[in-house]
């Protein structure tokens, strides 16, 4: 394995992917000659598997699908994060490198980085998106992405959810979610002064979500990442029930 590199070991979807891509691309403003090296092992292991999403984006100094090796295996970021009580860790190891093995979706996780090194690998980030002709302009108003099936316990508290999210609107409004029969059902028996329209996404993939939602000035969610990398990369309007996510939205949509 490449000596001068920065292993990154993917979870989850999407938007979990971006962030750890995004702690990579910040370190190799520091260390532009570090290579970016993808682990995608975890990936499988889901109970239902994720996909490598990341591919169309990378560059000729970055890897995907590289095998774990023992080290990677021990992942000991995850060990040191819970010996120093960290929320996420960033380990560094000589003759090595960098292990990226986390979430990092909390102010408190960029704190040791520059602004200019932030801004610089978001930008990084949004001109790859951009080559890809991924992103629409802005023209309409308002989208609400309810994230359900891993969210809530059973179906009656996803149920009940979107009968609160039915009673707060307050202006036309249209809907994306991972569970549309449900919201459907709640549609027929909904009724409101403003228009509310579900849009049929669930035979899309992540990235024809991302160029969808780009395609609105405010996208409001129950904290979902994706909803929130596509604000931050359009430079929309994000209203997210995740506090977390919220005040990362702010810090990184202004750099």
């Amino acid at each position: 394995m490449h000596k001068k590199s920065i292993k990154v070991v993917l979870h989850g979807g999407l938007g979990n992917q971006l962030f750890q891509y995004l702690i990579a691309k910040i370190l190799i403003v520091k260390y532009p000659k570090y290579k970016i090296i993808m682990i995608d092992d975890l990936l499988s292991k889901y109970n239902v598997a994720r996909d490598f999403e990341l591919s169309i984006i990378l560059n000729k100094n970055e890897s995907q699908s590289y095998p774990a090796d023992w080290l990677i295996r021990l992942r000991l970021p995850k060990v040191m994060a819970r010996l120093s009580r960290a929320s996420e860790y960033i380990m560094r190891i000589p003759f090595y490198g960098y292990i990226i093995d986390g979430y990092y979706q909390s102010v408190h996780n960029y704190r040791n980085f520059s602004d200019e090194s932030i801004a610089s690998a978001i930008e990084s980030i949004r001109v790859a998106v951009n080559k890809r002709n991924i992103l629409l302009k802005p023209l309409n108003s308002k989208v609400r992405h309810l994230r359900l099936t891993d969210f809530f316990k059973s179906t009656g508290e996803a149920r009940s959810y979107i009968k609160q999210c039915l009673v707060e609107i307050d202006s036309d409004i249209d809907f994306i979610t991972d569970q549309e029969d449900l919201l459907l059902e709640e549609l027929k028996n909904f009724n409101s002064r403003f228009k509310v329209n579900l849009l049929p996404t669930a035979h899309m993939k992540a990235w024809d979500l991302v160029a969808l939602m780009s395609s609105y000035r405010e996208i409001v969610t129950n904290g979902s990442t994706l909803p929130m990398w596509v604000a931050i990369l359009a430079k929309t309007e994000l209203t997210t029930s995740n506090k977390n996510h919220s005040d990362l939205w702010s810090k990184l949509v202004n750099l």
